[in-house]
């Protein structure tokens, strides 16, 4: 049977995921091989080679150095949260036939980087080209929004869309401060609070898109 491919706004969901290191190699060990783990039913001599990555792999997980770069996580999830809103607003342009102004909000975007890297590098290092990725797409999101309202009208629930979205970010600050005032373990208070993210939703939506259903 061949295997579809997945729609663009579903692979820009999954893809921070799947790609982000070190879950990768966990998902995916049983049909990639990993330097980290050798693969069942194979030799466990292990070359020089793959033994200094094995090292380099262990290390990763004992070396505080190694996660200082896990400040722009958020940032850039967010960043490819707006992108995925980006591919779904594009959708305008493609159907008014007006593919040209679609070239021109990517390069407005492409500017907005360069700009911002330009900018902010020099004086933030890579935290700069995060939040110029950040900048970038949002700019892409906003101009797609108000030239999509003029040219191709779609009812979008701004509110509802963008309160989910700020109650995210204000769910991982409060996150952040609990962990650094109380010293609360971070995978506990984060599980604790992304259950009470999912809560909230369901208490607003969830119940809705239920009883439509079932009507």
């Amino acid at each position: 049977m061949k295997r579809s491919k997945p729609s663009a706004s579903t692979e820009y969901m999954y893809t921070p995921l799947v790609t982000s290191w070190p879950f990768r190699d966990s998902m995916f060990q049983a049909k990639v091989p990993s330097p980290c783990v050798p693969s069942k039913g194979s030799s466990t001599t292990m070359s020089p080679e793959s033994q200094s990555e094995a090292r380099l792999c262990r290390s990763a997980f004992h070396d505080p150095t190694n996660r200082a770069g896990l400040g722009i996580v958020p940032i850039l999830l967010i960043a490819n949260l707006l992108l995925g809103v980006y591919v779904n607003l594009s959708i305008w342009y493609k159907l008014t036939d007006r593919t040209l102004m679609g070239a021109v909000v990517s390069i407005g975007g492409a500017l907005v980087t360069v700009v911002c890297l330009l900018w902010w590098v020099p004086r933030f290092g890579y935290i700069g080209a995060a939040w110029a990725t950040l900048a970038c797409y949002a700019s892409m999101v906003l101009a797609s929004y108000l030239l999509g309202r003029k040219y191709y009208p779609v009812p979008y629930d701004v509110k509802r869309v963008s309160g989910y979205i700020g109650l995210g970010i204000v769910i991982y600050l409060f996150n952040r401060e609990l962990v650094t005032a109380t010293g609360t373990p971070a995978l506990l208070s984060g599980t604790v609070l992304l259950l009470v993210y999912l809560a909230i939703a369901y208490a607003l939506d969830g119940r809705k898109a239920r009883r439509g259903r079932l009507n």
